[in-house]
């Protein structure tokens, strides 16, 4: 599940919940940067990747940074299915 959050001036979270309607990538193997999949995440910030096979995966999404010149950031977590 993708959350939001929303912060203050002060850098404090006001507020969190479900990212509805956002872009979720996912990587196969190691090897490469660019994506090979991608879903939407649900209403609820659920999201799914049907069918993978037994290996590595690297899931990634992006996030509003002020603090890049982009605007965004990426978000990523590596895992493995055994």
């Amino acid at each position: 599940m993708i959350q939001e959050q929303k912060y203050n001036a002060l850098g404090n979270v006001i507020a969190e919940y479900p990212a509805g309607d956002q872009d979720v990538y996912l990587i196969y193997g190691t090897e490469d940067q660019f994506y090979d999949d991608d879903v939407k995440t649900s209403y609820d910030g659920s999201f799914v990747f049907n069918y993978l096979q037994k290996g590595t995966y690297t899931l990634f999404v992006y996030q509003d940074d002020a603090s890049q010149p982009s605007g965004t950031s990426v978000v990523k977590q590596t895992f493995e299915i055994n």
